[in-house]
């Protein structure tokens, strides 16, 4: 087993890639779930690092040149604040005139972790994701305002996240709790610390892109995954994390895969200015939110369904709500995505309003899709309808992640619909 050291250096870096596919609108970042709330911190660094008191899901890899791809579409065909590098064009390439920019991927390079990026262009990333990806210019609508309020490109250590952030960039303890936590419990090293980022107190460049062996960044999930189910936390590009460590520097962890083994220990901290940007440097994402899945099959009183219909929803939780958006439903069965807090126990209200077009609610399934949901109870009693209801079947799925027990689900009401309430309790 190696001996464990903790040492602090300043930045540096180095490398590229190369070689095209248009990105679409939306995207899905992966995440996998941090388990064991309220853990120690790693006794190595002095019990620094790596305590974190809440739930959180990290990205599951480095944020990829298709998903920035994507971003870039969206808010930059006017690039106001330079979220695109032009030395980017190894896997992303840029197209048109300013005003009118499109992005594309590099053949081959989609999927190869996005670099050359600032850690305010990954902060742009994480507000454009906490306001649900919109299109439009970089405002506060967009990637100004959400989980970190920016205005131009800040360089005061004073920015933030805002308590009421959806996504963010990493902070240090999220970031290392993922990457070498792992309880000795269930597997991990005697102090539930590893000193590298694949739960192993031993590293091979078979496990990770590090030591300039390869020479460029290689698509992530390239090697095995570690204990949470996270990939490529060590090598091929360094990370930003919010920690301010001197002056206006932000913290980066990792490695690359220009630096030797060393590197890429637990017990090596990085750090350089927010605005520099190198072909060996990324990011990766969090969020405190959980998904509940759900599929609306609706009928309306005229014979076809001529345009879409904007459904209205809210989950109300001890009389406050806690969650609201609007699910546009195209057909007569329409799959959509209600989002809530993680951590969220006890009974939650889930309320659709279908204002004037929705006439009948025929079936409503709600799947729920989070490892924090543990037993789930539909029982009677839980079901408020009031309106045109033919029958509502009420299916609630939960796989792998406790036991789920449903009562009585089936109901026959008559009247106009206003609005149905689904009573779930998570406890």
């Amino acid at each position: 087993m190696s001996k464990k050291q903790f040492t602090r250096v300043a930045a540096i870096a180095v490398v590229s890639g190369l070689g095209a596919s248009i990105a679409s609108a939306q995207i899905t970042i992966p995440t996998v779930p941090i388990g064991n709330i309220g853990n120690a911190p790693d006794p190595l660094t002095g019990n620094l690092y790596g305590s974190v008191v809440y739930a959180y899901n990290i990205g599951t890899y480095e944020v990829t040149n298709a998903q920035y791809a994507a971003f870039l579409n969206a808010v930059a065909a006017t690039d106001t604040y330079s979220l695109y590098n032009t030395s980017m064009g190894g896997g992303i390439i840029r197209s048109g005139v300013a005003g009118s920019y499109t992005y594309a991927t590099v053949s081959g390079r989609a999927n190869n972790p996005v670099n050359y990026v600032t850690f305010w262009d990954a902060t742009r990333f994480a507000n454009w994701l906490h306001n649900g990806q919109p299109s439009g210019a970089q405002n506060n609508s967009t990637t100004e305002s959400g989980a970190y309020s920016l205005s131009g490109n800040p360089l005061s250590a004073s920015v933030v996240r805002n308590p009421s952030w959806r996504w963010a960039v990493t902070n240090e303890h999220e970031w290392y709790k993922a990457a070498y936590y792992q309880p000795a419990g269930q597997g991990g090293d005697t102090d539930d610390y590893w000193l590298y980022p694949i739960s192993s107190n031993t590293l091979t460049t078979a496990q990770a892109n590090y030591g300039n062996v390869i020479g460029t960044t290689r698509p992530v999930g390239s090697y095995a995954a570690n204990f949470y189910g996270t990939f490529d936390m060590g090598g091929n590009v360094w990370e930003w994390n919010e920690s301010v460590i001197s002056g206006s520097f932000r913290g980066l962890r990792g490695g690359s895969l220009a630096y030797d083994i060393g590197i890429l220990r637990a017990t090596f901290r990085n750090f350089n200015s927010p605005t520099i940007e190198f072909n060996d440097t990324g990011f990766r994402v969090v969020t405190n939110q959980q998904t509940l899945s759900t599929n609306l099959q609706l009928l309306n009183t005229v014979a076809s369904f001529a345009a879409s219909r904007q459904i209205n929803y809210t989950v109300v939780k001890n009389n406050q709500t806690i969650a609201s958006g609007v699910i546009t439903a195209n057909t007569s069965s329409t799959n959509a995505s209600i989002t809530l807090p993680l951590g969220q126990t006890g009974a939650v209200t889930v309320v659709f309003d279908g204002s004037s077009f929705l006439r009948r609610v025929v079936a409503c399934n709600l799947t729920g899709s989070s490892q924090s949901l543990g037993q789930v109870t539909l029982s009677n009693g839980d079901v408020d309808l009031t309106g045109e209801v033919d029958a509502v079947d009420i299916d609630l799925v939960i796989a792998d992640f406790g036991s789920t027990a449903v009562g009585n689900s089936d109901v026959d009401v008559s009247g106009e619909v206003d609005a149905v309430d689904i009573d779930i309790v998570i406890g």
